[in-house]
């Protein structure tokens, strides 16, 4: 087989469910003259996700192959970095899909292969996620610290590593790698390091990817541990800060912010936390005194609120924690609905 222009992969722990109609959903492209591999890295799965992979590739001899590697994801992609032969690497999770005609907004991209990153938005279970507008965004040599800036203002939209094509070269080049010390971020954590070495930037408006709504992922499962991990990953990314332009580093600031919503969303006021409500401020104004958080809330004046995701942190300037709470919990009682109606769709859309 030729050099493959593209490569997939899919790390894979326990999907013995999800790992055959991802796969499909590759193997199912048409009307594209992309050549392509996918490897498929089990990492210590308990069920019957390795047996399943190996069927897979004995039908699929040519395109699919399939490794193990160590337990856990930053591991399993690591390893299929290794592998990989293609020019550019496209990740995709186990219960993610390749949209109906991915490749062929993927082959645009590699005969363009004028950017050394393309960003793509995509579908968060049946809801659209614009990056930007219809006519995409360029970014040269001297824009790309504007682009990366933008990146860490809207981390949970955009600081993933799938829906993204990623030029091999730099990867390998750079020895850039995921970090398996990091159980939380690491996408993020990733994706800082290798826009730093990156000399153009492509948004597209275009979707390739679905992107699956589960609440079993450890991000969004309630486990009362993710402080230090989030903690971990946040000062990992701002010892890189310090060679940053001024530009990145404000954001950079903004993106510590967002990782504090988060960290208050899906663990301090998570429905299944049982501490009580009281207890709960506690803990946010506890963490919000943590070095990492305070010195990016002590950049952030109530006026620069500019959206409903920075008014907890005019509250919390103001001295007003229980409101600050309180939006906390409307946002996880949101996200609870939002995931209940996509499970709906999901067994609706089965029968």
């Amino acid at each position: 087989m030729a050099q493959p222009q593209i490569s997939i992969i899919i790390p894979a722990y326990n999907a013995e469910k999800t790992i055959q109609k991802t796969v499909k959903s590759v193997l199912g492209q048409t009307g594209h003259g992309l050549s392509y591999e996918i490897l498929i890295v089990e990492n210590g799965s308990d069920d019957r996700t390795w047996e399943i992979c190996q069927t897979i590739a004995d039908r699929h001899p040519e395109t699919v192959f399939p490794m193990q590697s160590e337990k856990g994801v930053s591991n399993a992609r690591n390893k299929g970095i290794e592998a990989a032969a293609g020019s550019w690497i496209v990740f995709l999770d186990a219960d993610d899909r390749l949209l109906k005609g991915a490749f062929k907004m993927i082959e645009s991209d590699v005969l363009d292969s004028s950017a050394d990153f393309y960003i793509h938005s995509y579908m968060h279970g049946s809801y659209p996620i614009h990056i930007c507008g219809e006519e995409g965004l360029r970014f040269g040599a001297r824009q790309v610290d504007a682009a990366r800036a933008d990146l860490l203002r809207r981390p949970t939209h955009t600081m993933t590593v799938w829906s993204k094509l990623f030029r091999r070269q730099i990867i390998m080049d750079r020895g850039i790698r995921f970090d398996p010390d990091l159980r939380l971020a690491e996408d993020s954590d990733f994706v800082i390091r290798y826009t730093g070495c990156c000399r153009s930037i492509c948004y597209s408006d275009r979707m390739f990817y679905r992107y699956t709504i589960t609440g079993q992922s450890a991000v969004r499962t309630w486990d009362g541990s993710k402080e230090e991990d989030y903690i971990r990953s946040l000062e990992r990314a701002s010892d890189y800060m310090v060679r940053e332009t001024a530009e990145v580093q404000e954001a950079f600031a903004e993106y510590v912010l967002m990782h504090f919503n988060i960290l208050m969303v899906r663990e301090i006021f998570a429905l299944d936390n049982p501490m009580s409500f009281r207890e709960k401020l506690a803990q946010m104004d506890r963490i919000s005194r943590r070095d990492i958080f305070a010195s990016a809330m002590g950049q952030f004046r109530p006026a620069d609120c500019r959206s409903a995701s920075m008014m907890p942190f005019a509250l919390l300037q103001l001295g007003l924690v229980p409101a600050a709470g309180m939006i906390y919990e409307i946002r996880v009682r949101q996200n609870r609905f939002n995931q209940r109606r996509e499970e709906k769709k999901r067994v609706k859309k089965r029968r």
